[in-house]
């Protein structure tokens, strides 16, 4: 619970800011690496295609209902990618060992779900 003094010491701004995104800096930062697949992708329309990987990841200060699909080219903006990807590589060798067919939920779905409104 606040005190008086500390409740009015939230204004108004820091009230809006938190309820608005992040800054740009911090929206590029991924937290997490989820899963990974390889994609069929066209050079041109109805021309030769190429396989390309992609990654399901969650992004720092965005909830599960925001991770998305994304290149390689589009998470070169998260400085520390190469350390989360390889990260990331060395789980799924280690979870091959125990587990033989993937989940098919790449997180637990309760992340989604609201578990209460707290007061605006």
């Amino acid at each position: 619970v606040l005190g008086a003094g500390r409740a009015s010491a939230l204004s108004a701004s820091t009230l809006a800011w938190q309820a608005e995104e992040p800054p740009e800096d911090d929206a590029n930062i991924i937290e997490k690496i989820l899963a990974s697949r390889m994609m069929q992708k066209e050079i041109y329309p109805g021309g030769a295609t190429y396989e390309q990987e992609e990654f399901y990841v969650k992004y720092r200060n965005f909830s599960y209902l925001h991770c998305k699909w994304a290149t390689m080219e589009e998470l070169e903006k998260d400085p520390r990618i190469s350390q989360k990807i390889k990260r990331f590589r060395n789980k799924q060798a280690q979870m091959k060992h125990i587990f033989t067919e993937p989940d098919e939920d790449l997180f637990n779905p309760d992340y989604v779900e609201v578990d209460r409104i707290l007061e605006v």
